[in-house]
């Protein structure tokens, strides 16, 4: 089968989660949130991946440059939309030539664990 380690977008929802199958069981409501945004997370179905934590699978046959899923840019956390972020970009512009995009991207990620509900 083919296998995808969750991309980031899923992290805030995930990393609340204590047990793995809780974790996993935490992906439906964010598939359907990212398929009410005008994504398509349809052919793939989150699994258990081990010591990895929560993965993505095939849930049909698929085949070499079928399109297993698609999440709209602007629901992606970006080294830009963490710069452009009204709460966070005037404290990261600071940064912008010292640090590398993953870092902005972590904080962003942070703010959003922090926020929870309110993102």
């Amino acid at each position: 089968g083919i296998f995808l380690l969750f991309p980031s977008f899923a992290y805030a929802a995930l990393t609340s989660c204590p047990a793995t199958a809780t974790r996993v069981a935490a992906v439906p409501p964010l598939a359907e949130w990212v398929a009410s945004q005008g994504g398509d997370v349809s052919v793939v179905q989150a699994a258990d991946a081990a010591q990895l934590g929560v993965g993505l699978v095939a849930a049909r046959a698929v085949r070499r440059g079928d399109r297993l899923l698609s999440v709209p840019e602007e629901l992606a956390i970006t080294a830009e939309s963490a710069l452009r972020s009204e709460l966070l970009g005037a404290y990261l512009v600071e940064f912008e030539p010292y640090l590398a995009d993953y870092s902005f991207i972590a904080v962003a990620l942070l703010n959003e664990e922090r926020l929870r509900e309110q993102s």
